[in-house]
């Protein structure tokens, strides 16, 4: 089911990122909304991609702007 929601739609504020210490929790929290889901980590390999420690292949829509 998670690959579904990283690549599966046009759910534009599902995924996101925040730098390592913030309390994302906590900021959720004062702004009235529900906690979110940890999915992952950011990686300094572009071409690391795994979901729940298993390999993830590459997919969803390519764009492309010409």
């Amino acid at each position: 089911q998670r690959e579904c929601l990283l690549a599966g739609g046009d759910d534009y504020e599902l995924v996101f990122t925040a730098p390592p210490g913030v309390d994302v929790t906590a900021a959720f929290g004062s702004a009235g909304l529900r906690a979110p889901i940890l999915i992952g980590e950011c990686a300094g390999d572009v071409a690391e991609r795994t979901l729940e420690g298993r390999s993830l292949s590459i997919t969803g829509w390519s764009h492309s702007f010409s």
